[in-house]
């Protein structure tokens, strides 16, 4: 008998191209929609949990996340299950953003029913009110339930391999009095630019692509609505590259930690910055971890 699933569900909505009639502007954005669910082979894997659907209409889409049928409750994890799903929605967003697109969305874990025809369900209902009510401006806003337990999970993860990965300080979820917001440009945090299979996007590529597109949009614009949504964004774009750019002259100048990688088999290449240049170092996770404390003295 067919039932209710319970998993992520992330609307997002593409701002301003309501009297877009061009085609190839259409069709790059629901290319944008399925690009990152078509490149992550990964979730077909007979070892994986997770699996995920993308559903597009016009110019807006659901995300959906969810447990593959017959998965053990013990090797269930919902707070990876929503790591996983932010951290690539935030990837279609940045493809976005460098498109010359904004966007808006809303995210939550909740229960739907999800078939070949369609989908239902109170996830549906409220991953499109948190964008359409809540959100405002052009950003993704999570339930509190959900942001909630992913803001403590990303800040009391303490297994070491992870904690010294994420020696940025950058997470997928903020909060703002209250509000949980996705952090979209976590990736960029890191490491200054996002490696794509097809390019590499890079920070200033994007606060071209926002400061060109906010300049249109604005000029002559006396819509205090849009006004706001487009400053918005551009506020939050220029404060992200005042703090990266802060962040990276910091640790090159201290000589540490600049860019972690993990590859297929879960190697994890650790790149060093000193003053004669790069250190690439490799190590396996229990390797990693066992060395933490004194490459962090070391460096």
């Amino acid at each position: 008998m067919p039932n209710y699933q319970r998993g992520v569900c992330i609307y997002v909505d593409i701002l301003g191209t309501r009297s877009n009639r061009v085609f190839e502007d259409k069709y790059r954005i629901h290319s944008i929609f399925h690009e990152e669910a078509a490149k992550s082979g990964s979730f077909g894997h007979d070892h994986t949990v997770f699996s995920r659907k993308v559903v597009s209409f016009s110019d807006c889409a659901y995300h959906f996340y969810f447990y593959k049928d017959n998965i053990p409750e013990h090797r269930k994890n919902d707070e990876n299950l929503m790591c996983t799903a932010l951290a690539n929605v935030s990837i279609s967003i940045l493809r976005f953003y460098n498109s010359g697109f904004i966007v808006r969305g809303g995210a939550c874990l909740d229960e739907y029913y999800l078939d070949g025809l369609g989908f239902f369900g109170p996830a549906i209902e409220l991953a499109y009110k948190l964008e359409d009510k809540c959100a405002k401006m052009p950003r993704v806003i999570i339930e509190n339930g959900m942001g909630r337990k992913v803001f403590d999970f990303e800040r009391s993860n303490l297994d070491p391999a992870a904690r010294f990965i994420n020696q940025f300080d950058s997470y997928f979820v903020n909060e703002d009095d209250g509000t949980y917001s996705l952090n979209e440009f976590c990736h960029i945090e890191r490491s200054a630019h996002l490696s794509l299979e097809e390019n590499t996007i890079h920070l200033d590529s994007i606060v071209d692509s926002v400061k060109t597109l906010s300049a249109k949009q604005l000029d002559g614009c006396e819509d205090d609505g849009i006004r706001a949504k487009y400053n918005y964004l551009l506020n939050k774009v220029n404060e992200k590259v005042k703090v990266i750019k802060e962040q990276m002259i910091s640790e090159l100048e201290a000589g540490i930690l600049l860019l972690p990688e993990i590859d297929a088999d879960d190697i994890i290449r650790i790149i060093f910055s000193d003053r004669e240049g790069l250190v690439y170092k490799y190590f396996s996770r229990e390797e990693l971890n066992g060395q933490i404390a004194k490459l962090i003295n070391r460096h």
